[in-house]
């Protein structure tokens, strides 16, 4: 009864993780690219838009999580308590704030294109300062990972990787017949961004990570 009672605890935190992250995400976008017109800035424009507020809301809920463990922490992140949350603090904080760099850096990028909000020079320089941050942080705290989580990062690199070489080579070419437009810079970008984010997913998913705690 016990482990039936579990179990089903897990399956609820689950299912409100899953709303409350489907709630937030829905209306961040409809926010941020309500702001602006698809004529105006293209389809590739928006994919790496909605690609960069999925890497700021998961860096915002990490970082909610730590400053609250008890209160936000244990509820919205995949956890089994609190205190799993203030052991890994240092590696998480890292992770939070390196997500929301590289969401917050293709955002900016985006408004700060041709005709954008910003200046050409504001998008480039978030761009090169969050690639700045991910590696500071990743130096600092390689040290840190455990192997499970050093094998997770590895493999998911490999994954997608293997998988943009596979859809670049393929779109490239079907390009260079004239089948299909060549894909643009943040279309490329959107694909790096977004693949690798899957891979971690998948992989996690595969090693029983993704499973509710």
């Amino acid at each position: 009864m016990a482990e039936a009672g579990t179990k089903k605890q897990k399956l609820v935190k689950a299912a409100l993780q899953g709303v409350f992250g489907g709630i937030v995400g829905y209306a961040s976008a409809r926010f941020f690219l309500g702001q602006l017109e698809l004529e105006k800035i293209g389809i590739d424009a928006m994919l790496l838009v909605s690609v960069g507020l999925i890497y700021a809301i998961i860096g915002i809920f990490i970082g909610a999580g730590l400053l609250a463990p008890k209160l936000v922490g244990a509820r919205l992140l995949n956890v089994e308590d609190a205190e799993e949350l203030i052991e890994q603090r240092r590696i998480l904080t890292g992770s939070s704030i390196c997500m929301v760099a590289i969401g917050g850096a293709l955002i900016m990028l985006v408004i700060s294109g041709p005709g954008g909000y910003l200046p050409p020079v504001a998008g480039f320089a978030a761009i090169v300062a969050s690639v700045a941050v991910a590696l500071i942080i990743t130096l600092r705290d390689w040290k840190y990972y455990d192997e499970l989580t050093l094998r997770v990062t590895l493999e998911a690199s490999y994954l997608a990787f293997a998988v943009f070489c596979l859809v670049i080579w393929l779109w490239c070419s079907g390009a260079w017949v004239g089948w299909i437009a060549a894909p643009g810079p943040l279309a490329i970008m959107a694909l790096i961004s977004g693949l690798y984010l899957l891979a971690i997913f998948i992989v996690a998913g595969k090693r029983g990570m993704m499973t509710p705690r």
